[in-house]
């Protein structure tokens, strides 16, 4: 057993806490892994972090050494005192559900430049949708997730997994999973793999802003609600009108689908739904 896992197992036995497997808590406790996480988010000495989920604080001692000013979210209440151990000028600590917050009110005044967290499978999507969303702006996000859905999130094109959430982080950036994770670095160890997803903001444009994000999060839920039904009748359904002329200069056919799409293309789609309301 190593060091680390010895030590917060101390801790948790100290304070009578189980980890709660209703809510997906799986706490990393290897430290070379810890670290590596740290250098593959791209952290730098005096950045801006957002960390969801912080759990007992291992990660988020890991980002503190790293020299970073750390706001971290935990719902679990028990966590607190644990969290309050690691006392710095550079922590805060917001307690509660990260999906219920607003982040642009959670954070400093100067913002984040980069997110991270373990996240728990059962609202993966949902949040990595939200720091997309509200966080448009941010260096880059980084999520130790479930190795499926990490899978799933970059597919391409064409492929039954491509959907809203894989257009949106393309949309954005560069994606990658860029190592995985096994079930014996984590306590208690999870019934599946995991895989560590960096996304990378693009840097040939400037970021959305946070209702255009909103507003194409909402668009692509429209697009891809019905999966086999061809763009035209999507679009006649959806938006009223026939758009088969604009389809043409896109090179989109009225028989093609959403997910066989790109996601530039996808995107002007949107512009143009919005320039004919």
């Amino acid at each position: 057993m190593s060091t680390l896992r010895r030590s917060l197992q101390i801790r948790l036995d100290a304070l009578g806490i189980e980890p709660n497997r209703l809510l997906g808590q799986h706490f990393l406790t290897d430290e070379s892994i810890l670290e590596r996480i740290v250098l593959t988010s791209g952290v730098q000495s005096g950045d801006g972090v957002l960390e969801i989920g912080a759990g007992p604080g291992q990660l988020t001692a890991c980002l503190l050494r790293a020299g970073a000013r750390v706001t971290t979210i935990e719902r679990d209440t028990r966590f607190l005192p644990l969290l309050a151990e690691l006392e710095t000028p550079a922590l805060r600590v917001a307690a509660g559900d990260a999906r219920a917050m607003s982040f642009t009110e959670v954070l400093p005044d100067e913002g984040v430049s980069r997110t991270i967290g373990n996240l728990p499978y059962y609202i993966t999507t949902e949040l990595i949708e939200k720091c997309l969303i509200e966080l448009p702006y941010a260096a880059s996000h980084t999520f130790l997730i479930q190795t499926e859905a990490a899978r799933r999130l970059i597919s391409s094109p064409g492929s039954k997994a491509y959907g809203p959430l894989s257009v949106l982080i393309r949309r954005y950036g560069e994606a990658a999973i860029r190592f995985l994770v096994p079930a014996a670095a984590f306590l208690p160890p999870p019934h599946v793999a995991s895989a560590l997803l960096h996304l990378e903001r693009r840097q040939d444009r400037p970021p959305d802003k946070t209702d255009d994000m909103l507003a194409f999060g909402g668009f692509l839920k429209r697009l891809f609600k019905t999966r086999r039904k061809t763009i035209a009748s999507i679009w006649k359904r959806e938006f009223g009108h026939d758009a088969a002329a604009y389809f043409e200069t896109l090179g989109v056919k009225p028989a093609d689908r959403a997910e066989t799409l790109s996601p530039d293309t996808i995107y002007r789609l949107f512009l143009y739904s919005r320039d004919v309301h």
